[in-house]
């Protein structure tokens, strides 16, 4: 048993490797085209119940340095229950290149949202972010140098958790810094399985000619790793990293517990609609190598030996990767939240993966199945 476990480790230590190759080739890809024109781009916000994000959201949408008629706001209401259409009227008024759209009674969701406003878009480059996030000034500005290239179909972008000094947020941070630098090399590879919508840009024309979000309207969420999909099929080499740092995008970690496994529970309930039978079968090995480790620094505590060498590497390796990720953000490398992932990481992942298997969750107020 041992040895096999050991066996799970090596090999994850390899896959830590080609991550890292992958990583350097996200960041040292050559350089955009840097043109005196800037593409029109529309930037899509679904929101349902934020009103305590929507005027941080505006603010800084409001800092942006583009050309106010090259850019347009489009922010689209899901059935919000409290204040937050009254404050998104407010913007709109306030603000020449900011709309608001309400889906209409019967149609609720994420992706339907983000449909309603790329139909409304007035710009063929699209981009998606949350009510929750923050941007550099030159946000829209990085958008559009890469998309002087005719094959960029869509765009990845780095997206940050702003933590503060609570051990929560804190860990929120470390393994979102983990999913980002595995969304960079998985794409410096040449074989990309994550994204997030909160930093996601793409072509109209292409959005439609994939069909959009069409075959998963059903699922909550996952509206930007299942359009990722479908853009890496129809355009193998149309799927390119924002490499910039003013290219990341700050989000918010969740504030408790409670609204944190709920959060993991729902990305971890469309994890069996993944369509990318790489993605799946890297996930499931990831799961196991996590508990091979966890396994082998029991039995290193019980019987000290060349499993220490093993178990040394595989943490090396993963601090490197998200040391150069944090430095990529331009924050510190936060030891003591890593530390504590490479206790934590297996058992959090076995109670995800046994929540996810139930048959009801909550989000946004509202009950899926």
């Amino acid at each position: 048993m041992t040895l096999l476990l050991v066996l799970i480790l090596a090999v994850y230590c390899l896959l830590l490797m080609v991550f890292l190759f992958g990583w350097s080739e996200s960041r040292f890809q050559v350089a955009p085209l840097q043109g005196a024109t800037m593409s029109g781009i529309s930037v899509i916000v679904p929101f349902r119940n934020e009103e305590h994000n929507l005027p941080v959201l505006i603010k800084s949408l409001s800092k942006l340095a583009y050309v106010i008629h090259n850019y347009e706001v489009i922010l689209v209401d899901d059935h919000s229950t409290d204040g937050s259409r009254a404050l998104a009227e407010r913007f709109v008024r306030d603000g020449r290149n900011i709309r608001l759209l309400s889906l209409p009674e019967g149609v609720v969701g994420k992706k339907q949202a983000l449909l309603a406003g790329i139909q409304a878009s007035g710009f063929d480059i699209i981009a998606t972010t949350d009510a929750d996030c923050q941007f550099h000034e030159q946000w829209l500005w990085q958008i559009s140098t890469y998309f002087e290239r005719a094959e960029t179909q869509m765009l990845v972008g780095p997206v940050n958790l702003a933590a503060d000094k609570s051990l929560l947020s804190r860990l929120q941070a470390m393994e979102f810094t983990s999913l980002a630098a595995s969304t960079a090399a998985a794409i410096g590879i040449g074989h990309p399985i994550l994204c997030n919508g909160a930093n996601l840009a793409f072509r109209k024309s292409a959005f439609l000619e994939v069909g959009g979000y069409e075959g998963n309207m059903d699922i909550p969420s996952g509206d930007d790793e299942f359009l990722l999909h479908k853009m890496m099929k129809h355009f193998r080499r149309g799927v390119v990293y924002l490499n910039a740092p003013e290219g990341v995008v700050t989000s918010n970690p969740v504030g408790s517990v409670k609204d944190f496994i709920g959060q993991r529970v729902r990305w971890a309930g469309k994890w069996k609609h993944n369509t990318d039978p790489l993605a799946k079968w890297l996930a499931v090995f990831i799961a196991a190598a996590h508990f091979s480790f966890f396994a082998l620094l029991v039995l290193f505590m019980m019987n000290p030996g060349m499993i220490f060498t093993f178990l040394l590497i595989k943490v090396i390796l993963e601090g490197v990767l998200l040391a150069g990720m944090t430095r990529f953000y331009g924050v510190p490398f936060d030891a003591l939240a890593f530390g504590l992932w490479q206790i934590l990481y297996t058992p959090y992942v076995l109670l995800i993966g046994i929540l996810a298997q139930g048959n009801h969750y909550r989000w946004k107020d509202r009950n899926f199945k």
